[in-house]
């Protein structure tokens, strides 16, 4: 079942975007919208979900991230 359900979701069709922004979280865990690449900006989730990860492993129960500046100024 999830395998149909990952190939209905990754076929690149219109109707897929408007499918997966409302559906995809709440069906797989961050890892896998990282993966599927229905994370906005990937290069930043990527980074932050290892931060995330080695602060687990090292005991530490939470962690903050900052984003200074906003880069063109482009609203995400």
């Amino acid at each position: 079942m999830r395998d149909l359900l990952l190939r209905i979701l990754t076929y690149p069709r219109p109707f897929r975007f408007a499918l997966t922004r409302r559906t995809v979280p709440l069906l797989f865990s961050y890892q896998d919208r990282l993966a599927l690449g229905e994370i906005d900006r990937p290069h930043y989730g990527y980074c932050i979900f290892q931060a995330a990860r080695l602060a687990e492993l090292l005991g530490y129960p939470k962690i903050s991230v900052i984003e200074f500046g906003c880069g063109g100024g482009r609203i995400a």
